[in-house]
C-alpha cells in the first residue's frame, strides 16, 4: 500500500516539475471490489485507504476522487473516439 502511494505521489511531482501547479487532478476510484482488484488493490478498501495515504501527501484541494469514467479525461476520450 505504501509502494503505491508513494508511486501516486511521485507522479504528481514529476508532472508538477513538467508543467506547474495543476489547479485540480481528478483521479477515478473503482467502483467495487472485483473491479479495484482489477486495478492491483486487494480491495476497493484498500484502494481508498492507498489513496488517502497519497492524498495526505499533496496539497490540499489538489486531488478530487470520483466514479472511474467520470472524469473529464475520460469524458474528452470518449468524445474524440465518437469524432
Amino acid at each position: 500500500m505504501i509502494t503505491k502511494a508513494h508511486t501516486l505521489v511521485a507522479a504528481y511531482n514529476d508532472l508538477k516539475t513538467q508543467y506547474g501547479e495543476p489547479n485540480v487532478i481528478e483521479i477515478g476510484t473503482s467502483a467495487d471490489d472485483h473491479e479495484a482488484q482489477l486495478n492491483g488493490f486487494m480491495s476497493k478498501a484498500h484502494e481508498r485507504a492507498t489513496m488517502g495515504l497519497a492524498l495526505a501527501q499533496l496539497p490540499t484541494g489538489v486531488v478530487k476522487l470520483v466514479p472511474r469514467g467520470s472524469t473529464l479525461g475520460t469524458a474528452a476520450a470518449e468524445a474524440q473516439n465518437k469524432s
